[in-house]
């Protein structure tokens, strides 16, 4: 993985629960809802979220006007590392795309580049949008375990 995209990419951490985020502008980081609250009561931690980059730590909190409960993501307030960019957001426009992420999953807990294909663009999950995703390490084996991965960039052609 390009390590301009890597160094945008965080493992976050709120008490017990790992996940993952990325920079999607100047201090601010994109990741799951579940990943700092609960989804079926709206309710965000209270807890203190840390972030791990590859350049060093950070801490962070939820825009608390900026997050969707159903649609699952949050946008946090971060410090941001010196000299890092963020990944710019696009819509993916075809299904059978080529994917990458890195993220912090159960299978490796310090990181690790899963890749896939999207199955589907148009799906749907509890009322809410969804890509339906097949990732190669996931179905690998016995799969990959991937809590914790929750929140990563979906990478198509760089």
């Amino acid at each position: 993985m390009d390590d301009r995209i890597r160094n945008a990419i965080a493992r976050i951490d709120v008490g017990e629960k790992r996940s993952t985020g990325f920079l999607v502008g100047d201090g601010l980081l994109l990741t799951a809802m579940h990943a700092v609250g609960d989804r079926k009561t709206g309710a965000l931690n209270t807890e203190p979220i840390r972030l791990t980059f590859p350049g060093g730590e950070a801490t962070a909190t939820v825009r608390a006007e900026f997050f969707d409960a159903v649609a699952d993501w949050a946008l946090l307030d971060c410090e941001q590392p010196a000299g890092v960019e963020p990944l710019p957001l696009a819509e993916l426009e075809r299904s059978d795309a080529e994917w990458e992420t890195f993220g912090f999953p159960e299978a490796n807990p310090f990181g690790m580049v899963q890749r896939g294909n999207v199955r589907n663009r148009g799906g749907e999950l509890g009322g809410a949008p969804a890509y339906q995703l097949y990732s190669e390490e996931a179905a690998a084996g016995g799969g990959a375990p991937v809590p914790g991965l929750s929140g990563g960039p979906l990478i198509v052609d760089g």
